[in-house]
């Protein structure tokens, strides 16, 4: 009776150290600051370069230099190639991009 009893308590001692364990982490979590990482600043940061743009529809991938952004992610590309397979499709020269049609920006 009493080796059950030493063993109860021992169990509750180890599910009160885990929960303890668990509330710890969950406050250096909450504490921990979380920096949001905003689309635009990087996208901001490729303008000059050549990017990779994943529209959506049919698979559209675009080539080009980012030549401008805005906030909503509107990007405007120069010397602009559609791409499929891997291959250049057409020339398209400079394009304009609607940001709530872009899926992917891949900086290449």
């Amino acid at each position: 009776m009493q080796q059950s009893r030493v063993i109860s308590a021992q169990r509750s001692c180890a599910v009160v150290c885990i929960i303890a364990k668990l509330e710890v982490v969950y406050l250096n979590i909450i504490r921990s600051e979380v920096l949001p990482v905003f689309p635009n600043k990087k996208i901001q940061s490729l303008v000059g370069s050549k990017i990779q743009v994943e529209m959506k529809g049919n698979n559209h991938i675009l080539e080009g230099i980012l030549s401008s952004a805005d906030e909503y992610l509107n990007i405007h590309l120069i010397d602009t190639v559609e791409v499929e397979d891997e291959k250049r499709i057409k020339s398209l020269g400079s394009v304009v991009l609607r940001g709530n049609n872009i899926i992917l920006v891949n900086p290449l």
